[in-house]
């Protein structure tokens, strides 16, 4: 957002048409509002399309994870332990 509140005098700046008459020394500004009107639908496609990209790349990423959570969990649901019990080991707690 703030990106867009510093580009729109750029935008303005660049709506601008500056023509100088250099036989009586005068220079005119004029403001082209359909060459802003454009500059501004370019810029929001632009950040449309940033924006889906972003969206799919992250939701490509969460599919990826998903996967990879789910591919962990089964090996961790699928896991055999052994355990062996010695009920004759030293022990420093006598009662």
């Amino acid at each position: 957002m703030r990106a867009l509140i510093l580009l729109a005098p750029a935008l303005l700046l660049g709506a601008c048409q500056v023509t100088e008459d250099k036989n009586n020394g005068s220079t005119t500004v004029a403001f082209n509002q359909d060459v802003a009107e454009n500059a501004g639908a370019d810029v929001l496609d632009s950040a449309k399309e940033a924006a889906n990209a972003i969206a799919s790349d992250a939701k490509e990423a969460g599919s990826a994870a998903s996967a990879e959570a789910q591919k962990a969990g089964a090996a961790i649901r699928n896991t055999d332990v052994d355990v062996t019990v010695n009920n004759k080991a030293a022990s420093d707690n006598k009662q």
